[in-house]
This record gives structure tokens, sequence and C-alpha cells, in this order.
């Protein structure tokens, strides 16, 4: 019975909660494939051990203010389905043009780990109010318990997926999986856009 009240099985057959489920299951794999095997990018690259951590808590540390900034900018200006799908636009434009054709430089490397690290951070901040923003505050819990869910077992075939494309480790086959990275936000910028479709049309608006 716990088990039948914590899961909003209801929710899944409307397109807005769906959809925008989907979309933070696509965006935090895509966060977390990258973080996984970015510092063994860069080793792979002839970097120090040390240069790849210390890349890691660049976007660590850059994330501080993508949480807070587009947080802000959406409460105040966008709204937070607009701001989370230019900030996942953000993370795919910064691995297609400086990670995939630049990443034999270390230069280029901290630079995208700064930009990454801020655009990526409103994945993780902004999710719950998009949630939030489509529900009932009587629905909240359960529909966030229940986007969760999807986003654990999306990233139980993420990951994985993530270390097969990396196959033996050529710089060929990272250079595939900055593509497959960048493709799993490309799908939940799609979802987030149908989410927001469902609620307001293409209207141009703050949502």
């Amino acid at each position: 019975i716990y088990i039948l009240d914590v899961f909003d099985y209801k929710s899944l057959i409307e397109v807005k909660f769906i959809f925008c489920a989907l979309a933070v299951a696509l965006a935090e794999s895509s966060l977390i494939v990258c973080s996984i095997y970015f510092p063994s990018y860069a080793i792979k690259r002839g970097f120090s051990e040390n240069t790849s951590y210390l890349l890691l808590t660049v976007i660590n540390t850059t994330g501080i203010l993508g949480r807070y900034i587009p947080g802000y900018v959406a409460d105040k200006f966008l709204g937070r389905f607009n701001v989370v799908i230019l900030t996942l636009l953000g993370c795919v434009l910064v691995s297609l043009i400086l990670w995939l054709p630049f990443g034999y430089s270390l230069k280029v490397l901290y630079a995208y780990a700064g930009l990454y690290g801020f655009c990526s951070g409103s994945i993780l901040s902004l999710s719950p109010v998009c949630c939030g923003q489509i529900s009932r505050t009587d629905q909240f819990g359960k529909r966030y318990s229940t986007m969760y869910l999807i986003v654990a077992l999306a990233m139980l075939v993420a990951i994985p997926i993530g270390g097969v494309v990396i196959g033996t480790g050529s710089i060929h086959s990272y250079n595939n999986f900055i593509i497959y990275s960048a493709m799993l936000n490309v799908g939940g910028i799609l979802c987030y856009l149908v989410s927001r479709h469902a609620c307001v049309g293409f209207k141009l608006c703050k949502f």
C-alpha cells in the first residue's frame, strides 16, 4: 500500500508530466555520464591525474553559480522551462563547439569545464521547480518521487551505455561519447519543449 501511495502512476498518462520527467532523466543522465568519464578523457589526452580531477572541480565550482543565477533569472524574468531549455542548449553547444573539436587543448578543456559547469548547474536546481510548476501542491511529493524513479532507471541504462561507447578508450571512441552525451541533452531539450507545449502551446511567454 505504501509503494502504491508514493508512486503516482496516474500521472504517467499526462503528457506534460511524463515528458518533463523524461527531460529530467535525459538531462541528468548526460550530466552524470559526463562527470564520470570527463577525467579519464583528460588522462587519455596526456594530462596528469591531478589535472583531470581539477577539471572536474572546475565543473562543480562553476556549477554553484549555475544553480543560483539561472534560478534567479527563471523566477524574475523568463520562467523555469524557458531557462532550463536555454541552459541545456548551452551544454550542447559547448560540448560540440569546444570539447569535441578542441579537446586536445588544456586551455580549452578548462574553458569547457567552466562553461559546462555553469550551464549544467540548472539541470539539478530547476528540475524540482519545473515539476512543481505543472503539479498541484498536494500532488508534488508523489510526482517528484515518481519522476526520480524514472531518472534512476534511465541512469541505470545511460551510464553503462556511455562506457560501451568509450570501449577501449581511443580518442575516436571518446569523440563518439561526447556526441552521445550531447544527444542526451538534445533529447532533454525536446522533451521539455513537448511538456511546455502541452501547457502553453507555442506561445512565447514566461513559463
